[in-house]
């Protein structure tokens, strides 16, 4: 009879160390990664429409430049002539109706009255001008006020974020929060209802959002409005 070779199985237990965890092949299975959201503050965003379609150009620019993709759902081509991009009759229904124009207007009218509401100057190319007004249509869809915040782009390196903060006096309502920040604003301000359980939920501040960032209470804040906080036992 043929021999088989003997096979056994041997179960060990590795206890996870703190940071990134890698397989054999050296791919992150545990990643460590601080994550930024850029948002526009109304209480500091300029009011007169030539500075603040200037701050929304440049900071398009400069997240296209860093390669991030900016929230913009405006049913209009990038470049001139411009036509609309989306046959769906309620989309372009919306965007007439948010304008003011009638149900026959162009993708080219509703760009010109764009430059009018907002005072887009001629200054700016078409497509300049059509970045601008992308923007000016997100923000309105998302009800962009003191008490609502507009996100323009989420999750950013940080790297992205020390330039961005380079550049904070040219760019005034720009504003950069970590996630733990972003929703521990939106429960403060009631834009985010969370419901309350009996939960217990240990938190360790992580270095670099705690050391690096000086973030440490907004975490502990969110934790708190949906069960029990446990801070780590010091030994």
């Amino acid at each position: 009879t043929e021999s088989k070779p003997y096979v056994y199985t041997e179960e060990q237990t590795i206890h996870a160390t703190r940071g990134e965890i890698e397989d054999i092949n050296g791919v992150p299975i545990v990643e460590n990664k601080l994550g930024f959201n850029v948002i526009i503050q109304k209480a500091s965003f300029p009011e007169d429409n030539e500075k603040a379609n200037r701050v929304l150009l440049d900071i398009a620019n400069f997240l296209t430049g860093e390669g991030y993709d900016y929230f913009d759902s405006l049913p209009v081509s990038k470049t001139a002539p411009f036509e609309y991009t989306d046959s769906d009759e309620s989309v372009l229904s919306y965007l007439k109706s948010s304008l003011g124009v009638n149900v026959y207007a162009t993708a080219e009218n509703c760009m010109d009255k764009f430059c009018v509401d907002y005072e887009i100057s001629d200054e700016y190319s078409p497509e300049e001008k059509r970045i601008i007004a992308g923007l000016r249509y997100e923000m309105k869809l998302r009800d962009f006020s003191l008490s609502n915040l507009f996100t323009l782009c989420e999750d950013i390196d940080i790297d992205t974020v020390s330039k961005i903060k380079e550049k904070s006096l040219h760019l005034p309502g720009i504003e950069i929060l970590h996630h733990s920040e972003y929703i521990d604003r939106l429960i403060q301000n009631g834009r985010l209802k969370v419901a309350q359980n009996s939960g217990k939920y240990p938190y360790h501040d992580p270095c670099e959002l705690g050391r690096g960032c000086g973030i440490y209470d907004e975490p502990r804040r969110i934790i708190e409005s949906i069960g029990v906080l446990l801070e780590p036992t010091e030994t």
